[in-house]
């Protein structure tokens, strides 16, 4: 399996946009994709299921403030639900 981090230093920094590109390029291919945020924003990962709608693929929040979720958790939910995928792609936090 194929791994991406989207990553910027700032906010604002056109990370989702990014990130939807890769991800509608990588279906239009064929190619299944899991799409992961990092941090407090849901909004984007509503976002990067319309990318992936295609497979029905739900994006999660790997989130150890709003969620609670500690480091364990956080592996487990990554490693579970990129099982299937051939790609993954993790939006980073803001800045």
């Amino acid at each position: 399996m194929s791994r991406f981090i989207i990553a910027a230093p700032t906010s604002d920094a056109g990370k989702t946009s990014v990130s939807l590109g890769l991800q509608r390029a990588l279906m239009k291919r064929g190619i299944s994709v899991q799409p992961f945020k990092c941090g407090p924003d849901y909004i984007d990962s509503k976002f990067h299921e319309l990318a992936c709608c295609r497979h029905g693929r739900k994006s999660y929040n790997l989130d150890s403030v709003t969620v609670m979720m500690n480091d364990d958790h956080i592996r487990e939910v990554y490693l579970t639900q990129s099982a299937t995928a051939q790609v993954s792609i993790v939006e980073g936090v803001m800045g």
